[in-house]
């Protein structure tokens, strides 16, 4: 059980990089939501692109590496739920900076139910480059 908690609470290094980072907003006090336009999907600009742009990617994989790795050592249900809560705390954290994103909270669902969903059949996988995030599912064919 120890080593379960242990896991867990490591993993909230992951969704936590704001911490680690100088160019964090400044916490101000008040709790906003981010506007569609200031939450790209992908494209935000061309200073520090390959930390800034792919954000939603970078919520997809997390979440999906996460709740593997999680869903190991424990039932891929409460693995789930975790994951979600710890994404839910960093976007409480980032709406006293920025603001809080719902594209981030779609991007760590569906992280979280790829994960959940991917078996030896098909698999869902999310991959960016410098124009585009693509979600691609991938099918095994019995042949």
């Amino acid at each position: 059980m120890f080593a379960r908690m242990f896991l867990a609470l490591s993993l909230s290094v992951f969704f936590l990089p704001s911490v680690a980072h100088s160019w964090t907003y400044p916490y101000d006090g008040e709790f906003k939501q981010l506007t569609a336009e200031k939450d790209p999907w992908f494209f935000v600009d061309y200073e520090r692109w390959c930390v800034k742009n792919p954000d939603k990617w970078q919520h997809f994989m997390g979440s999906y590496a996460a709740h593997q790795l999680l869903s190991k050592r424990m039932d891929k249900y409460l693995s789930g739920g975790i994951v979600m809560t710890l994404g839910v705390a960093k976007e409480i954290a980032d709406a006293y900076r920025e603001g809080y994103s719902l594209r981030d909270r779609f991007a760590d669902l569906l992280g979280v139910s790829a994960s959940l969903f991917n078996n030896g059949t098909y698999r869902l996988l999310c991959t960016y480059d410098s124009e585009s995030v693509l979600l691609r599912l991938y099918l095994k064919t019995p042949f």
